[in-house]
């Protein structure tokens, strides 16, 4: 058939041949040339066609099949990582998702009924039959339909219009009928299909919102396949595909939706799926970041911090920091707080790192108040103010922050604000719980194990531990390891022990090593075997367990032939000094039932060398020597005959 193509006075191109008006907007061609004319035997429109913009407007290809489907590596669960995911704490933050990312949050796409809505059913509309619509008629629908749902970074988006950029600003009471009737008359128009998806999102209707989503990523919108793709990511309102999910969101990252790079570079950053590509995740986060997202400019800054994909580069990373938080993208000022603060490119300042932080508080980043109270409670500046950094603590756990909640629930839970408060730290552990915080589940299992603040359950505190072992927590998995091995509220189990330390222990977690240490040392469900409990000890002890540290000193002081006791002694009031409650227990009780003479002696001695003890070398802890110990433990190594340091 003759294909003949039109422009009208909005800059749409379409087949004058088949509409007497433009099917986008509904204006008739006017006065505007004839652009081409050809002859066809079968128009064919999934053909990729290059992208025109014609004022303000834009018509994309439809997504062409990308290069191995099979190939595609997939995706994390939300946006960019929060920095202080990526490092041991303190850290900065990439973005202000404490968590992940949902499907349209920082886009304005995310969802929620508003108050008095109901959702729409769950059907989207089916297009009408390819008929002319009464110009006017179509016209106006589909300008009430732009009005109440068109997001304002669509890049089929028209002039005139602000658009809305939150969902949750959505008013699907409206927006869903003006959108229906808009489709109907329009139905080749793949924006209002958006818009239309955009409306079902505000009313909670996720299959209606996906269906409508794919239909215009069909047509070759951009917006449509970002959309699709963050739904298909999620497993919102349709099954979860993370293969197809990437392959939507590079289609629209590749279009130039700059939300699209930076989610995209998300999934490759993280590798879910398939293998992970930091280079080209770097690239995606490059672009997204020339093109202005503040999220890819922290994420950026991340990797040039880390030299994840490359050299380090710290101070490119603080100025792309710095363009972030000239944008109002606070985490950028939270970001440069931590490098401030932990010294990266230049020397360590807190009162600098302090006023980023304080910027970031007040202007209400949670992350920015969490860290900042950190440096409160730490001592790293002048002022020590527990109080404020629990009111610091509190502001930020009631504004949704999940590692503000454990922080604050830790602190509670140990007194660090005064008395003890077992009943407020299970509160707020249950709230951060209910956000996904896998430590935060492993820590109710604790109080219910150990019956802190609740009756000792542990068929309470098995549910908690799994909870957060399914989330990869394995200190949770470590356990629940515990549970079989002594047979708390299970029937008591040495292979099932051995077999949930080992897991958690190929992740390095330095309690299962120990705890593996433990059985070999003394032959549960395998025969005694000192070589190997020394040398799992040693394993957990180098990679921070203050309590193998103290196991391996007393393994050593009973077994070996050719021991060191200053060696020995050295190890033990390093392990009670860092935390070894186990050594603690021991030293401050009755160290002679565990501890040789000589051992004891040259503990006596390392305490009168450092200035707390100054009694005789004997063997064995009189009052004076618990004391002087106590006083250690304490960080106080002046004794009580000194002379005043300031008299």
């Amino acid at each position: 058939m003759a294909q003949r193509l039109v422009r009208c006075i909005e800059g749409h191109v379409y087949d004058a041949a088949v509409h007497e008006v433009c099917p986008t907007c509904g204006a008739k061609p006017g006065d505007t040339a004839k652009i081409e004319e050809t002859r066809t035997d079968k128009t064919d429109e999934t053909t990729p066609r290059k992208l025109e913009k014609n004022d303000g407007a834009a018509t994309w290809p439809k997504p062409a099949v990308l290069v191995a489907a099979a190939a595609a590596v997939l995706l994390i669960g939300g946006g960019i990582s929060a920095f202080v995911m990526l490092k041991p704490r303190p850290n900065p933050a990439a973005s202000n998702a404490a968590a992940s990312t949902s499907e349209e949050q920082q886009k304005g796409l995310a969802a929620n009924t508003p108050p008095g809505q109901s959702a729409a059913q769950d059907k989207t509309p089916s297009p009408a039959p390819n008929v002319t619509a009464k110009p006017a008629a179509a016209a106006a629908a589909a300008t009430g339909c732009d009005r109440y749902a068109m997001s304002p970074i669509d890049l089929d988006r028209v002039a005139g219009i602000d658009g809305i950029m939150q969902v949750t600003q959505i008013d699907p009471a409206v927006a869903i009928p003006a959108c229906e009737k808009a489709v109907q008359e329009t139905p080749n128009a793949r924006r209002l299909w958006v818009d239309l998806g955009r409306a079902y999102r505000a009313a909670k209707n996720d299959k209606a919102a996906a269906d409508a989503y794919r239909h215009a990523a069909e047509q070759g919108s951009a917006f449509g396949a970002y959309a699709l793709g963050l739904m298909l990511r999620d497993g919102s309102g349709l099954q979860r595909d993370p293969i197809e999910a990437r392959r939507e969101l590079h289609t629209a990252a590749e279009a130039g939706i700059d939300f699209a790079m930076l989610e995209y570079a998300n999934l490759l950053d993280s590798g879910i799926g398939g293998s992970r590509n930091p280079s080209e995740a770097m690239h995606w986060y490059e672009r997204a970041a020339d093109a202005g997202n503040t999220q890819a400019m922290n994420a950026l800054g991340i990797y040039l911090i880390d030299g994840t994909a490359g050299s380090k580069d710290p101070d490119r990373a603080r100025k792309l920091f710095e363009e972030a938080a000239a944008k109002g993208n606070t985490m950028g000022l939270v970001n440069l707080g931590f490098m401030a603060e932990n010294g990266i490119g230049g020397d360590k300042d807190y009162g600098l790192a302090r006023q980023h932080y304080q910027e970031a508080a007040k202007a209400g980043d949670t992350v920015g108040m969490r860290r900042l109270a950190d440096m409160l409670m730490s001592g790293e500046i002048a002022s020590l103010d527990p109080y404020e950094a629990r009111r610091w603590l509190e502001r930020a756990a009631n504004g949704g922050d999940a590692g503000a909640m454990s922080e604050l629930a830790y602190a509670l839970m140990n007194g660090k604000f005064g008395d003890k408060d077992l009943l407020a730290a299970r509160h707020w552990f249950e709230a951060a719980a209910q956000r996904g915080d896998a430590d935060a589940m492993n820590e109710l299992g604790v109080m219910y194990h150990n019956g802190m603040g609740v009756p000792r359950d542990y068929q309470m505190a098995r549910q908690w531990y799994q909870q957060a072992a399914q989330r990869g927590d394995m200190q949770a998995l470590a356990n629940i390891g515990v549970l079989f091995e002594f047979g708390y509220g299970v029937p008591q189990n040495y292979n099932e022990a051995w077999r949930l330390y080992d897991q958690a222990a190929a992740k390095n977690n330095a309690f299962a090593i120990m705890h593996l240490g433990q059985m070999a040392e003394y032959g549960k469900g395998m025969a005694v075997d000192l070589n190997q409990a020394r040398d799992l000890y040693v394993k957990a002890a180098n990679l921070g367990s203050a309590d193998a540290s103290w196991r391996l000193a007393l393994l050593l002081d009973h077994h070996a032939t050719n021991k060191d006791p200053v060696v020995l002694a050295k190890m033990i009031l390093k392990a009670a000094k860092s935390g070894s409650g186990e050594a603690r227990e021991a030293l401050l009780g009755s160290p002679e039932r565990v501890l040789s003479r000589e051992v004891i002696a040259a503990i006596e001695s390392e305490l009168s060398a450092g200035g707390a003890y100054a009694g005789p070398i004997r063997g064995r802890f009189d009052r004076d020597a618990h004391d002087a110990l106590v006083a250690y433990l304490r960080n106080d190594t002046r004794r009580a005959d000194a002379p005043p340091t300031n008299p």
